[in-house]
């Protein structure tokens, strides 16, 4: 968490101050960096991609049980917990009226 906002920051405020500021060492901060995502988060990246298409195709109609099942006729892996999960992490709810922020929110979170 502490490196994520660091990584997040880095344009505008000085590494070096933040990593102190964080209590955590600039060299634990730039090895962390460097290194590549984990199976798990890149296959999230790959999956929350899909259901954020799938929900589009859609037209907001499909909830996570659903876009699981497309997605497990498209020969992907993945539970409904996980599928769920992303969904709330996306704003992604079926059928529902929901205000322009709304809209706004959840297509800043798919593509990001």
């Amino acid at each position: 968490m502490k490196f994520q906002f660091i990584a997040d920051h880095r344009e505008t405020f000085k590494t070096g101050r933040m990593c102190q500021g964080l209590k955590v060492s600039r060299s634990g901060f730039h090895a962390w960096f460097k290194r590549p995502g984990s199976r798990r988060s890149r296959t999230n990246r790959v999956l929350k991609i899909k259901i954020c298409v799938l929900h589009a195709a859609s037209h907001g109609i499909y909830g996570a049980p659903k876009i699981h099942q497309d997605l497990i006729n498209d020969g992907v892996q993945g539970g409904k917990k996980r599928v769920s999960n992303i969904d709330f992490i996306l704003f992604l709810f079926a059928g529902r009226i929901i205000y322009f922020s709304y809209w706004i929110m959840a297509l800043k979170a798919c593509w990001t």
